[in-house]
């Protein structure tokens, strides 16, 4: 089943590149633009380099969050206020109040050993890897891209071939009808008119 889902998602996907670069070199002949200058709407609106490019700003996030985390002061600040009742076994006597609690905490990391450098290297690393990753997905995009520009213009060629050889064709026939109403060629039997 995820196969059919996958081959139909890729032949989407396919078809979609095969337009978007369609439009991006018809646009580009148009206004005489280079391939890199069509094509760079394509990287932006692709949703492989979408995703790839936010998981880049997570991983850009998640390096500040742990470098202010490991560095800054930590400032928490906790009240709570509300209605208590003490029952006691053995006691007539019922303690009723409010309940009211401040707390006020400013911590401040000295040092941990490299614990914390160690994390932001590491979360540094995990950019760096979303970096390449960002990059790996414009690659196979602009792949795609090309292929399906290459086989639009196979497919023109083609085309044109074909539409060369059709008139070609009915040109001899053309003139080999001539040729039997001078009285110097051959009837052929045509069955397409």
């Amino acid at each position: 089943m995820s196969k059919k889902v996958s081959f139909k998602y890729q032949s989407r996907l396919t078809l979609s590149l095969l337009a978007v670069a369609m439009f991006a070199v018809h646009s580009a002949s148009a206004q005489s633009l280079n391939f890199s200058q069509a094509l760079s709407p394509l990287l932006e609106r692709a949703p492989r380099t979408q995703a790839a490019d936010a998981d880049l700003r997570a991983a850009g996030a998640r390096v500040d969050e742990v470098a202010r985390r490991a560095w800054a002061p930590q400032f928490e600040l906790n009240a709570s206020t509300g209605y208590q009742r003490f029952e006691k076994p053995n006691a007539e006597l019922h303690e009723v109040g409010n309940a009211k609690t401040h707390t006020l905490r400013l911590t401040q990391l000295i040092s941990d050993f490299g614990r914390s450098s160690k994390s932001i290297r590491e979360n540094e690393m995990v950019k760096a890897q979303a970096e390449m990753g960002l990059e790996a997905m414009k690659q196979g995009v602009l792949l795609d891209a090309l292929q399906a520009y290459l086989s639009v213009q196979r497919a023109q060629k083609v085309l044109g071939f074909a539409q060369l050889s059709e008139t070609n064709i009915v040109e001899q026939a053309r003139i080999e009808d001539a040729m039997v109403v001078a009285g110097r060629g051959y009837v052929v039997y045509r069955d397409w008119e």
